[in-house]
């Protein structure tokens, strides 16, 4: 992926592929409330996914990559 924005296009690929490769669907995905991902809001409502966010100015709640930054 190069750009944020290109994320709306390849969650449903992945979200294809998921379903294809594992026989299961996802059910639950944990995301901070950036941009890119309240674009998705929609795709989420129409599979079924349940959506989580993680609180504001809270980078320890987003895992080991924003804890570096």
């Amino acid at each position: 992926m190069y750009n944020k924005s290109d994320v709306s296009s390849i969650f449903v690929y992945f979200t294809t592929m998921v379903e294809y490769q594992f026989s299961s669907k996802i059910k639950k995905i944990y995301f901070d409330n950036g941009g890119e991902f309240v674009k998705l809001r929609p795709i989420f409502a129409a599979c079924d996914i349940s959506h989580f966010i993680t609180a504001p100015h809270t980078p320890h709640q987003n895992g080991i990559v924003e804890c570096r930054h």
